[in-house]
């Protein structure tokens, strides 16, 4: 029986070898996984899965676990060995790796022509750090594809260009800089709903970045 991280390790692997038709030299290019993950699959849930798994994440922790249930479902659990209880004891940074796992399946289920029904915290929400119960519990469903969900052609690999290096002015800091990007905040909103959608997220990342600064650490994890 496949364990849970047992099946991640198979469709890491499976992307590289199918694109790369098992030769050789590019079966051990480290970058062959973001070329086509997925590619093959008819289990939309491992189509999914082969997306989700190169989301980024905390200090490449990737703690991925998942369960395949019934034809339709997938389990999904934060690993409990792969979390960071010196830099991250809340778990803050790990929850959003699994929050970007979650995006990076659901947009993918889409292009797979795939609703992903995500149930958060289906036996109840961990507190005061994540524990062994499930992060969310996903349910695809078949739907049409279309234009407005189909948003997986923005997920490739970079690739890295020479360029010359220039000098940048510094920017400015602290709410000064959030509110130049308030009001730099206009046409080039995300999603085709313009600026407002930016300003939000701004102000998101900015308070997460509050969040992530004064929130003091245990006493058993300051130096000194």
């Amino acid at each position: 029986m496949p364990t849970r991280r047992g099946i991640l390790h198979w469709l890491a692997a499976a992307a590289p070898l199918t694109a790369a038709g098992c030769s050789a030299t590019s079966a051990t290019d480290p970058a062959a996984a973001w070329r086509a993950p997925g590619l093959g699959e008819r289990d939309p849930r491992r189509f999914a899965l082969a997306h989700a798994i190169l989301a980024p994440n905390p200090h490449n922790r990737q703690p991925w676990l998942v369960d395949l249930v019934g034809a339709d479902e997938i389990v999904f659990y934060a690993d409990t060995a792969r979390l960071l209880p010196f830099t991250d004891p809340p778990n803050r940074q790990i929850t959003l790796g699994c929050g970007a796992f979650l995006e990076l399946l659901s947009q993918a289920a889409a292009e797979a022509g795939h609703r992903a029904e995500i149930a958060l915290w289906p036996e109840g929400e961990p507190q005061p750090t994540l524990d062994a119960r499930p992060v969310a519990r996903v349910r695809l469903v078949p739907t049409p594809p279309s234009p407005a969900t189909r948003c997986l052609a923005r997920f490739s690999i970079a690739t890295p260009t020479a360029r010359p290096s220039r000098w940048t002015p510094a920017q400015p800091r602290g709410a000064d800089r959030r509110d130049r990007g308030r009001q730099e905040s206009g046409p080039r909103g995300g999603r085709g709903d313009g600026g407002p959608r930016r300003a939000r997220l701004i102000d998101l990342g900015w308070q997460a970045w509050e969040v992530e600064t004064a929130t003091p650490p245990p006493t058993w994890s300051r130096c000194g």
